[in-house]
């Protein structure tokens, strides 16, 4: 070796810290364990130095520069090999980064996400960065990095991405059930600030051993195919609908619509057909939606549709005179009340005309009504 080897090798010894070349690493840990006394050690501020010896953090250096001479540095006694009279410290020295390290990508699939608005599964991915920075460089060099020379943030990285994995499916999931979110809302960038802060949160549990933390997430985003959201707002809108349909107050401004346009109907010719289909198709919401009592649009369907069949039928003929020339007894037949025809007592509706006999029930809610009455006792609704 000449001399000028012998002179670089001194100053390596004497004058220790990170090499530019590793200004951009999280751990970087010094070539040699063998550590002369006296050399000047230099801990910029944003690291720290930590001292290892056989699997045990001896020590550690803030930022500055530091003789490591043992009346100053008690730690350094435990260091001292006595087979080089005092003068050789046997340690790994480790300097680590304390500053944050950004635009670190993670994505991938979710797998099959429910949506808790329409129970529909849907395969989903998730992309976005992370920062992250070291808060425990003990943990981080005895239950990650261990002894061996790192030469790049991949392998911290990648660590920090095996967790990521297994808690954003999770977090996700947990987070829309537990807040009822839509998955349109949350693909579309809703709730991606809460989603963020969930996941820091829920990090923070699977990293604390390594002495890392994830300190902020960003530019997260939950997605999914373009057919499957069509699929989803499909879905929601026919839920909707049909919800609609079920309100009592759309179910009643439907019933008002159908009985006006079946009566509009009957003026032009349509006759009774028009009515009883009208009626029909309420009575088919109600049983969808379930909005109204049960019996109310359905009594109004029955007796139109009855009347329809009433009218289709050829007249009755008029009651033959009995023997003797007497008239039917009044309590063997009843009058229709509104063309007069006499009908037999146990008929429901008139012969003649479909009108309903007996007492007169409201079209919207089945109250009876009084003869001659304009409107309905019970709900005002105005009577045909």
């Amino acid at each position: 070796m000449g001399l000028f080897d012998g002179i670089k090798g001194e100053t390596q010894q004497q004058f220790i810290a990170r090499p530019d070349s590793s200004k951009d690493l999280v751990l970087f840990k010094w070539p040699e364990t063998n550590i002369r006394m006296m050399s000047v050690v230099t801990v910029q501020p944003d690291e720290w130095a930590y001292f290892i010896k056989q699997g045990q953090v001896v020590g550690y250096l803030e930022g500055g520069q530091h003789k490591l001479d043992g009346a100053q540095i008690p730690f350094l006694g435990g260091l001292i090999d006595s087979f080089t009279g005092g003068n050789v410290l046997m340690a790994e020295l480790y300097f680590v980064s304390s500053r944050e390290f950004a635009n670190n990508k993670f994505g991938g699939s979710m797998g099959e996400v429910e949506d808790p608005d329409t129970g529909e599964v849907v395969r989903c991915g998730v992309y976005g960065e992370f920062v992250f920075q070291v808060f425990d460089p003990a943990k981080l060099i005895l239950n990650l990095v261990g002894t061996q020379m790192i030469t790049s943030n991949d392998f911290i990285i990648d660590a920090i991405k095996d967790q990521l994995t297994k808690i954003l499916r999770a977090t996700v999931n947990g987070k829309m059930k537990a807040e009822s979110w839509s998955l349109i809302d949350v693909t579309s960038g809703t709730y991606t600030l809460e989603l963020e802060q969930a996941i820091v949160t829920t990090a923070g549990h699977y990293l604390e051993p390594f002495g890392l933390q994830i300190t902020r997430i960003e530019d997260f985003l939950v997605n999914m195919d373009d057919a499957d959201r069509q699929r989803l707002l499909d879905l929601k809108d026919r839920m909707a609908k049909m919800r609609l349909a079920g309100d009592p107050r759309y179910m009643a401004a439907g019933q008002t619509e159908a009985m006006f346009g079946a009566a509009e109907g009957m003026a032009q010719g349509g006759g009774g057909a028009n009515m009883a289909g009208l009626f029909v198709g309420a009575g088919l919401g109600q049983t969808v939606g379930g909005g109204l009592q049960s019996g109310q649009v359905q009594t109004a369907a029955t007796q139109a549709a009855a009347a329809e069949q009433a009218a289709a039928a050829p007249a009755a003929p008029a009651p033959a005179a009995a023997a003797g020339g007497a008239a039917p007894s009044a309590a063997a037949a009843v009058a229709c009340s509104n063309c007069g025809t006499v009908n037999p007592v146990d008929a429901k509706f008139c012969s003649n005309c479909g009108t309903a006999l007996g007492p007169k029930h409201c079209t919207n809610c089945g109250a009876v009504v009084p003869e001659g009455a304009k409107f309905c006792p019970e709900c005002g609704t105005a009577q045909g």
